[in-house]
């Protein structure tokens, strides 16, 4: 494990295993499964155990089992096992990563790798396909936590997902790691069985010396999964590549016929499977997004939305340039600093207002940060008010690297900062000022004195666009309370409420 890897697996905000998740490995991982104390965990928990009959269902082409007792006979309590940790992993995570359409694509693509593995696996009659369709789920665990951790990660996962690079081509060559050993190192620290890490070892070239023959059966199965998950659900992949069932069958040693079965049945396989979970493109963009699709159309004002692309994907909403005409008539008509956009105060408030006019117009959430550094005091004491100064200016910098152009910054007074993020949910908006507190605690910020290492509070508040009681001045005070709290309580962040 290197550096970059330990960090990052270290870090508190990282997802951990879902409570469901941890309860379901334990009864699996000590032996032979206890089916009767399986069925009794998921009745106890009756949103799980519909998720788990859904997906069994849905595996029966749509025939609704009446009971666990019923899918555990008809399927088989390794199945039912395996399903039950798929289940609760995939509900888990959706909660803690949250909910976006970047996030919703790569769930599609872990599923269609999951149901492309599960198939193979029965046809190769080599693995359990249960034990198949969890593993093949577990594939793209890496891609989501990077998601929710790197700033600059959907950038990366944009690309691939339309199709213009190999995901882990593109993480080996801007990254000091990939998705494949982040997931695996992952599950080793949530204790799940070896038995489903050594087919992800084997799939991603990880210690394949000291590999077994079967997993490494697993592994290729695993990889030929992931192979029609890329053909059939990232855009125009498919064109690129001759003779998929070809390619399948050489990698399986299944007839290239039922290669090509496989590949006709699993669109419709997974729409029946994303319906069970939730899983859907429908969603307003989340602030993520909206900062992908901003930052691809600063590089090139004349490209299409960056879009999720899958087998089941409708167009997103756009929304990167509802703002813009927004925020070019205010640095016309407002003081801004000349070397950094900002506004003061005043120009700030009255941005503000025009913001939460619109927002409220096209009913989308919009959220404010304030942001003060630490002791700045102190450092003025130590280094003197020039460094003091230049670290405001680091920090402003740092900042903008993280919010789209089109987001108002101010300069509020000498020692607080001000955010506007347009589009940013309350649900986005803790993710969004840990990205920013990690961006300054985790590298000095450059000044006349040398390095400065300094910490920063964050005081956060949100308005959702059905808040008619909600006003610009409400949510200013909000933001400043929040400040307030986060620095007297000792704690990074806050949100007003």
């Amino acid at each position: 494990m290197n550096g970059f890897e330990q960090r990052l697996l270290e870090c508190p905000s990282l997802p951990r295993l879902p409570v469901g998740a941890r309860l379901l490995t334990e009864l699996i991982t000590l032996g032979e499964v206890d089916t009767a104390a399986l069925v009794e965990v998921l009745e106890e928990d009756g949103e799980l155990g519909g998720l788990v009959l859904g997906l069994l269902s849905a595996r029966q082409s749509g025939v609704q089992l009446s009971s666990l007792a019923e899918a555990a006979t008809v399927t088989g309590s390794a199945s039912l096992s395996s399903t039950a940790l798929a289940a609760s992993l995939t509900r888990g995570l959706r909660e803690s990563i949250g909910v976006t359409e970047m996030t919703d694509a790569l769930w599609r693509s872990a599923l269609m790798t999951a149901l492309a593995t599960r198939a193979l696996a029965f046809e190769a009659s080599s693995w359990d396909p249960g034990e198949a369709f969890l593993v093949g789920l577990l594939e793209k665990l890496g891609a989501l936590l990077l998601y929710d951790q790197l700033p600059e990660y959907p950038r990366l996962a944009a690309r691939f997902l339309s199709g213009d690079a190999d995901l882990l081509e593109l993480e080996r060559q801007q990254l000091e790691s990939d998705h494949g050993r982040i997931g695996v190192l992952a599950l080793e620290k949530w204790g799940l069985a070896e038995r489903l890490l050594a087919p992800l070892r084997a799939h991603f070239a990880i210690d394949r010396a000291s590999a077994r023959e079967a997993d490494m059966t697993r592994g290729r199965i695993l990889t030929a999964g992931a192979f029609y998950a890329r053909s059939l659900a990232v855009e125009g992949f498919a064109r690129e590549t001759l003779s998929l069932e070809r390619r399948i069958a050489d990698l399986v040693r299944i007839p290239q016929t039922l290669a090509q079965r496989i590949a006709v049945e699993l669109p419709w396989e997974l729409r029946r499977t994303a319906a069970v979970l939730g899983i859907d493109c429908s969603r307003q963009s989340s602030y993520d997004e909206l900062l992908e699709e901003a930052r691809e159309l600063e590089a090139d004002p004349t490209a299409r939305p960056v879009t999720a692309l899958s087998a089941v994907t409708t167009p997103a909403r756009s929304s990167s340039r509802e703002w813009e005409d927004l925020i070019r008539d205010g640095q016309k008509a407002l003081s801004t600093d000349p070397d950094t956009n900002h506004f003061d105060l005043v120009g700030f408030e009255r941005i503000l207002r025009a913001f939460f006019q619109r927002a409220a117009q096209l009913g989308r959430p919009l959220s404010l940060m304030l942001i003060s550094v630490n002791d700045l005091k102190e450092i003025a004491s130590s280094h003197g008010q020039r460094a003091a100064r230049e670290v405001m200016q680091g920090l402003g910098e740092r900042v903008v690297s993280l919010v789209r152009a089109t987001d108002p910054k101010g300069d509020l007074s000498d020692v607080h900062l001000g955010v506007l993020a347009a589009g940013c949910s309350e649900r986005d908006l803790p993710r969004l000022a840990e990205r920013i507190r990690l961006a300054i605690t985790h590298a000095p910020l450059p000044t006349c004195a040398g390095p400065v290492d300094c910490s920063v509070s964050i005081g956060m508040a949100s308005a959702s666009p059905d808040a008619a009681s909600a006003d610009p001045q409400a949510l200013m005070s909000s933001a400043w309370s929040a400040l307030d709290e986060a620095a007297l309580c000792g704690g990074p962040v806050a949100i007003g409420v």
